[in-house]
């Protein structure tokens, strides 16, 4: 599911955590392959595709769309490791936001958080990560590190941020509903739920595939409840495998910055140089 808001996030948190000389991890941010930057994303058609199918899609899309806020949890499996986030998404009259919490083992930011889970604020155009209290220097008792997705990522990363906060966790399906490209797998049982699960391709967001080296489509199962509303999506590229289960839609939520007096902002070249690895 790339093209969500806790995707591109967690792209992010990768990006920005081998720039901070904060006692960080060294971690890598993936080079993008030239010749898939140059690639036109065309779904290719979805084996069985029918017409009720997509249908049953658009109206669960719209009915998601209409909607301002998801409480989920995300198992990202990457070639790197597993990454698993719960919390809340907001998106459209919400704004574009997300309050997660994660392992910091996860992010390996096991040295700047020593509990079991940290958590992580994305919004406008900032993520924000919980440490231990600094013990000592400037920075004592800070306890949040902020990191700019512009100054390290570009443009191009604050766009995909941008436009995935401003859309609901399963726009992606919107297109191959729309062209009648959505494929009717069968009914099943999930979580212990009635669920109808449907399959398409769908088009990776060009902003992400020209940030990584990613495929253009994905295969992209959601398995939608009785009430119309999914219960599970799946997004696959054959490089990364996302599960998304939903475990409510909402109204407006307000997710708010943390106290500037408790942030440690790392685009500051000379915060992010002086400032001692918490713990």
């Amino acid at each position: 599911m790339r093209t969500t808001t806790a995707a591109c996030c967690a792209l992010a948190a990768a990006a920005l955590l081998a720039t901070t000389a904060c006692g960080g991890p060294t971690h890598h941010a993936r080079t993008a392959n030239p010749a898939a930057n140059k690639a036109t994303p065309t779904p290719s058609t979805t084996k069985g595709a029918d017409p009720a199918a997509s249908r049953a899609v658009a109206a669960m899309v719209a009915r998601v769309a209409a909607k301002s806020s998801s409480r989920l949890v995300e198992i990202q499996h990457r070639t790197s490791g597993t990454v698993t986030m719960s919390g809340w998404q907001v998106w459209g009259s919400s704004g574009a936001a997300l309050d997660f919490t994660v392992s910091p083992a996860d992010l390996g930011m096991q040295n700047l958080n020593h509990s079991s889970h940290m958590e992580m604020r994305t919004m406008d155009g900032s993520e924000y990560l919980s440490i231990d209290p600094v013990k000592s220097g400037a920075f004592k008792g800070k306890r949040w590190l902020r990191y700019s997705m512009a100054a390290v990522g570009g443009s191009g990363l604050t766009g995909a941020m941008d436009k995935a906060g401003r859309q609901s966790p399963i726009e992606a399906l919107r297109a191959p509903a729309a062209d009648g490209e959505v494929a009717l797998v069968g009914r099943e049982t999930m979580d212990g739920k009635p669920t109808t699960h449907y399959r398409a391709t769908v088009a990776a967001d060009s902003d992400i595939v020209a940030l990584e080296d990613v495929p253009v489509t994905a295969q992209a199962d959601v398995w939608v409840g009785p009430d119309g509303y999914p219960v599970r999506y799946v997004w696959d590229d054959g490089k990364q495998r996302n599960i998304t289960d939903f475990q409510s839609f909402g109204g407006a939520r307000t997710i708010r910055t943390p106290p500037a007096s408790d942030v440690i902002d790392t685009s500051n070249k000379a915060a992010a140089s002086s400032a001692p690895p918490a713990g």
